[in-house]
């Protein structure tokens, strides 16, 4: 998975063109389709699809971006999650990416959002 450093300017652009998205601000939480503008309080927030996430975090009491694309040779393995708060969609999938140490050792090195459903999607 490359990883890249983005401004929060950037990433709010890019992310906002992306299908799905995760945010907390301070007043809610959206997780499913993106919305049109998540507004100004925004805690953390994650726009995905289903090869790369623009993710927007708080570090250092102010934001930071990455992005975080697919790569051909990436190992790893992709979990379903059911969401039992419908009100949030039905499941959404998660591509974990594996590294491994000196001893071979594998672990789990970063994870990428890759997909939601929600109602719509499954009648």
């Amino acid at each position: 998975m490359k990883v890249e450093q983005i401004s929060v300017q950037d990433a709010m652009k890019q992310g906002l063109k992306l299908p799905f998205a995760f945010i907390r601000t301070l007043s809610s939480v959206t997780f499913g389709k993106t919305p049109g503008e998540p507004g100004t309080d925004i805690l953390e927030a994650r726009f995905f699809d289903a090869s790369q996430e623009i993710r927007v975090f708080e570090t250092d009491a102010q934001l930071a971006a990455v992005k975080k694309t697919a790569e051909q040779d990436d190992v790893g393995s992709c979990l379903t999650y059911e969401i039992q708060n419908r009100k949030f969609g039905r499941s959404f999938t998660v591509f974990q990416t594996y590294g491994f140490d000196e001893d071979g050792q594998a672990f789990i090195a970063d994870t990428r959002l890759t997909g939601w459903k929600g109602e719509a999607e499954n009648g």
